[in-house]
């Protein structure tokens, strides 16, 4: 009899445990995506609202008293920001409803004129500042309408199973 309520107990421990294990690590998922979106924020805050309404062709089409060098330095900050999202959209740090969001934004934005034109501006002296073509395939081969493959840890698959494996023996 008590062997059976230890094993209820332990499973109910485990149970408690893996929720507050997995707790913790939503939060701080959340904390980084959120990290993300105050950068965002901004970033976008230093662009003209003109350009956001696709209202100019030419990110260079500023509006008195802006700092052309500075309005060119936000485009340029915006797009390592989606570089970087998309980075840690790959390696399983970004959750599904996250990058579905900021797949929109980007896409939609990537399709503005401005975006478009200080992107090719970028492209052609990238050898200069840019690290690689990463936001250019983002946009350009729509690689956002499907999800890129995310890294699988195989250490990671191996301690869920185990402890579901561990929950559901001790349950029964």
């Amino acid at each position: 009899m008590w062997s059976n309520a230890f094993e209820w107990v332990v499973g109910v421990g485990i149970f408690g445990i893996v929720t507050q294990v997995w707790s913790v690590r939503r939060s701080a998922r959340l904390t980084f995506e959120q990290h993300f979106t105050d950068r965002y924020r901004q970033v976008v805050a230093r662009i003209p609202l003109i350009h956001l309404w696709g209202d100019c062709e030419s990110h260079l089409d500023v509006p008195d008293g802006m700092d052309p060098a500075s309005v060119e330095r936000a485009y340029f900050d915006y797009f390592e920001l989606c570089e970087e999202q998309f980075y840690y959209r790959k390696s399983g740090r970004i959750s599904n409803a996250t990058w579905r969001d900021w797949a929109i934004g980007i896409t939609s934005n990537g399709k503005l004129p401005t975006f478009k034109s200080a992107w090719q501006d970028f492209e052609t002296r990238r050898g200069q500042f840019c690290r690689g073509d990463l936001f250019g395939e983002l946009v350009e081969s729509n690689v956002l309408a499907s999800d890129p493959p995310r890294r699988v840890d195989p250490i990671e698959r191996w301690r869920l199973q185990r402890w579901t494996s561990i929950v559901s023996r001790s349950l029964r």
